[in-house]
């Protein structure tokens, strides 16, 4: 595939461009009318993007990609008028506190020391006028759609542009960068620091000229990534510390040694003197937990990934992820050792030596990923190790002589139809966006139905709780189902709770035994069941909501108050 003559290059650069706006317009068309055929079309034109640029050179090409990525986060960031799943309900409710009272720093209250979520929302709502959810539906992607251009520049360091365009763009394709990332804004932020990071390290690191000026780079973003994430620190600058230690048996450089150190001193110091130590405390114990794991050799079934690898899907979409992530890692695991064969054969760089030991570190990270931990969610773990795995996956694939450019363009573009959930859409199975059924999707699809109303809160649903936190007392009684939606506190208040969500909220128990407020979502007011997200899809409550063992005291069509006597049975 040769490359288009340069002044075609940059129009077809342009025109990609336009694909974030096509992208923002027909999400919030299905926000508005739920009909996804739009952003259906969209994503398919999206998917077959890599054709066109593996045809691009230099900045055109990084134009173009940069629009393709911003495509695929606006197209996950505009498709619900709320904030949808993950952290983003917690992030938007801190950034609020300080929008309305501003920070205070000492305030008890989950990630306040986070200033990605206390400084760098709210300036943006004050600077700009802007309602403050379009900090994280508009801004946030515009900020870590870079991402994929850092990625491409880490890869050619080492490989052609083929691989290098390969690799950020099956790093894009994979579902947890459009859904994880796009809308948990402390997780995005994270992974851009952690991305140019490396990229700093790998490329800059062995250059005399300008240490100094590398070093204050490295403990800028190394600062930035303790304030943006405090899982993602822990991860990435693991990996860079122990990439450093390792290279110091062939490479000796005690300064780096010393200047990561400093990195870890700062995360120490502001873990410890914020929040009342808990970030600090949260460190510790996971730190423990991972050696004890390790050292015993003790991966458990019960792990994240272990789960992700062995659950039982009732989705053929589903199954064939799971299946391309095993595909992925696992030759990248074969490249791997290809790789680090042929340096020793041939004499080790000193630049591949940086690379093969962060990608070493990279799989020790996916091996940890199977101990029994939910802090270390499969989705964060594959888009941090990702950076150095991937580009060699698509090494090793473009290394084959069956595999030529245009079928990894359609191995690509068949990647992003499954991974959207176009395919899903037509096949009419679980999907990784349900949203695109939205108008499909109807209760007595049980997991399926669980599965939109899990990450999506309704106006009706914000309504309601904003109705039930103005008419409680502060020692009064919530009781919510966990999840499926939850209780929507975090978009209607600014008071300060330490409890997620905001309030005196418990879950809902089929024998309460103390009385209070019923408060039930959308998914319990159509099914008549309550579930608790945080145990399982087949954690249970019957509830009938027609039932009079309760007083409905409000009702907004899709969330319901009512009034629970004591020891009152709900089931």
């Amino acid at each position: 595939m040769s490359s288009l003559p340069r002044e075609r290059q940059w129009k077809i650069s342009c025109v990609l461009l336009l694909l974030p706006v096509l992208a923002t317009a027909s999400g919030l068309y299905l926000s508005k009318t739920n009909n996804s055929i739009p952003l259906m079309i969209v994503l398919v034109i999206i998917s077959v993007s890599p054709t066109i640029l593996f045809r691009l050179d230099g900045g055109a090409l990084e134009t173009g990609l940069y629009g393709v990525s911003l495509a695929l986060l606006f197209q996950n960031t505009m498709i619900h008028r709320n904030l949808l799943g993950g952290d983003a309900g917690h992030e938007y409710y801190l950034a609020n506190i300080v929008f309305h009272h501003g920070w205070d720093p000492n305030a008890a209250i989950a990630h306040n020391n986070l200033i990605r979520l206390t400084i760098g929302h709210p300036i943006f709502a004050k600077v700009t006028g802007m309602d403050l959810i379009w900090s994280f539906k508009l801004a946030h992607p515009i900020i870590i759609a870079i991402i994929p251009l850092v990625l491409y520049k880490i890869s050619k360091i080492y490989f052609n542009k083929y691989v290098s365009l390969s690799s950020a763009l099956t790093y894009i394709f994979l579902h947890p960068y459009f859904t994880r990332l796009a809308r948990d804004t402390r997780t995005g932020t994270a992974m851009l620091l952690f991305a140019v990071l490396v990229l700093c390290v790998l490329k800059f690191r062995h250059k005399m000229r300008g240490e100094k000026g590398y070093h204050l780079t490295v403990l800028i973003l190394g600062l930035g990534l303790i304030f943006a994430h405090e899982g993602t620190a822990i991860l990435g600058l693991g990996m860079i510390l122990l990439t450093i230690t390792v290279e110091q048996f062939f490479n000796p450089r005690p300064r780096d040694v010393i200047l990561f150190t400093i990195v870890g001193i700062m995360m120490y110091l502001v873990y410890t003197l914020t929040v009342d130590g808990k970030m600090f405390v949260t460190v510790v114990s996971v730190v423990y937990e991972v050696t004890t794991q390790i050292s015993s050799f003790g991966l458990s079934s019960g792990s994240a990934a272990s789960s992700a690898a062995t659950a039982t899907l009732e989705s053929i979409t589903y199954e064939v992820i799971r299946f391309e992530f095993i595909i992925i890692f696992g030759l990248a695991g074969f490249g791997y050792l290809f790789l680090l064969y042929d340096n020793i054969e041939t004499g080790m760089r000193v630049r591949n030596l940086d690379f093969l030991c962060l990608s070493g570190s990279s799989f020790l990270l996916i091996a940890v990923s199977f101990a029994p931990f939910t802090i270390f969610g499969v989705s964060r773990i594959s888009m941090i190790a990702g950076l150095a795995v991937v580009p060699i996956f698509t090494y090793l694939v473009l290394s084959s002589r069956y595999i030529d450019k245009r079928i990894m363009c359609i191995v690509l573009s068949l990647m992003l139809v499954l991974n959207s959930g176009v395919f899903a859409v037509f096949a009419g199975e679980r999907s990784p966006q349900p949203n695109l059924q939205r108008d499909a999707i109807e209760p007595k699809d049980n997991i399926e139905y669980f599965h939109l109303r899990s990450g999506w809160a309704t106006d009706g649903e914000v309504i309601a709780s904003d109705w039930l936190l103005s008419h409680i007392q502060k020692d009064e009684k919530i009781y919510a189902p966990n999840g499926a939606g939850g209780f929507q506190s975090y978009f209607s208040t600014t008071e300060i709770y330490t409890e997620r969500p905001p309030g005196n909220v418990h879950d809902l128990a089929c024998n309460t035994t103390n009385p209070g407020y019923l408060y039930l979502n959308k998914y319990a007011v159509d099914t008549g069941v309550a579930r608790s997200l945080s145990a399982s899809y087949t954690s249970t409550i019957e509830i009938n909501t027609n039932t009079s063992s309760y007083d409905i005291y409000y009702s907004s069509g899709h969330g319901k108050v009512g009034w629970l006597p004591k020891n009152q049975r709900l089931c």
